[in-house]
């Protein structure tokens, strides 16, 4: 096996806002990334390498705000719902 050491790997990670209580946001979600490495020539379906390790993606200032704004309107919401509707007198 061939050690390059020029090789690059760039990893995106997308999160919802929902995925991040209000805890999670500043201490990280934890997530498990998992590489596999496959031979090209022997065209297997079995890695010839695997690697994996823990990543933390932390909050942005922008979700944090998302997150209030969808518990200040879930809060109106419920707020609507719990008042006495008008009956209709026939």
């Amino acid at each position: 096996m061939c050690v390059c050491p020029c090789v690059q790997v760039f990893i995106s990670v997308n999160c919802l806002s929902t995925d991040f209580s209000s805890q999670k946001g500043v201490k990280g979600l934890p997530l498990n990334i998992q590489i596999d490495t496959y031979s090209y020539n022997n065209r297997s379906n079995k890695p010839i390498h695997r690697a994996y390790c823990q990543i933390k993606v932390f909050c942005d200032k922008g979700a944090e705000r998302k997150i209030r704004d969808e518990e200040r309107k879930q809060s109106k919401r419920k707020g609507k719902c719990t008042e006495p509707s008008p009956q209709i007198n026939a």
